[in-house]
């Protein structure tokens, strides 16, 4: 599952170590988005390696544009190589952007932690399309994400919190940089600042040590009881489908995906 970082002052960056770390862990390209105080838009860049968000976030901070959301992504809807699936996404009717690597917008960004059912979506999307006939359905690879921000463009954006149970959401505005938060999100104590993060398992010591391994050790024995319990619900749900189960639920683990969000996410690939 991807980590998002918002940043919203200069005593807000992640350091450079934490942010090696969440690409790493999320390596199917990354992206950066900040509000430009003297422009009074958004700069955002999709589909870009972890040297070009440092340097773009670095010079940002140095121009005193603070407000600033970090996108590192780990493909669960869409191709891992489509680098138009890197957040944000514009919410704008019938944005052209949905389809661009790099631009600037007065318009609000979207991003997404978590995974939805692309029918419960597309049912959304109709609705949409017969109540607005101009609307024109993303072209293009979907992803969830990338509908939910064309939902966006005609719902209020409280429509959010439906979805908050095992999904995080946040949105920066086009017009002065502000976030806002839907979910539960996680502050990271990062050296002598805290920074907000959609999740934190790329600071584990487990998960950290895994890198130095050659075959991953199991995620299976850092479960809590509760967590335990449904992994063996997992097990038994998914058995028939997975010829090693438990080993195909590890992985889902060690990827980073929280033991209560892999049943929607093998859902959605079956």
């Amino acid at each position: 599952m991807c980590v998002i970082s918002i940043i919203n002052n200069k005593n807000e960056f992640p350091t450079k170590d934490t942010m090696e770390l969440m690409y790493k862990s999320n390596s199917h390209y990354s992206s950066i988005c900040f509000f430009d105080e003297v422009k009074k838009q958004l700069y955002v860049k999709r589909g870009i390696e972890l040297k070009e968000i440092i340097k773009i976030s670095n010079k940002a901070k140095k121009q005193g544009n603070y407000k600033q959301i970090q996108h590192y992504r780990i493909a669960s809807s869409g191709s891992y190589d489509n680098k138009l699936l890197n957040h944000g996404f514009e919410i704008k009717k019938n944005s052209k952007n949905l389809n661009s690597l790099e631009f600037y917008s007065s318009h609000d960004q979207f991003f997404h932690n978590g995974t939805i059912d692309l029918n419960i979506l597309n049912d959304l999307a109709l609705k949409i399309m017969v109540n607005n006939p101009d609307a024109v359905y993303p072209s293009g690879e979907i992803s969830d994400s990338k509908l939910l921000a064309f939902i966006l463009a005609y719902t209020d954006y409280s429509i959010l919190n439906m979805f908050t149970d095992s999904n995080k959401f946040c949105i920066i505005s086009g017009k002065n940089g502000s976030i806002k938060r839907y979910g539960k999100w996680d502050i990271l104590k990062d050296d002598n600042r805290k920074i907000t993060v959609s999740n934190d398992y790329f600071k584990h010591d487990y998960f950290k040590s895994s890198y130095s391994f050659d075959e991953e050790p199991s995620m299976i024995e850092y479960l809590t009881k509760d967590e335990k319990k449904e992994f063996d619900r997992l097990s038994k749900k998914y058995d028939w489908y997975f010829e090693d189960c438990n080993d195909i639920l590890d992985d889902y683990l060690a990827y980073g995906i929280s033991i209560f969000d892999i049943e929607s996410q093998i859902d959605n690939e079956i």
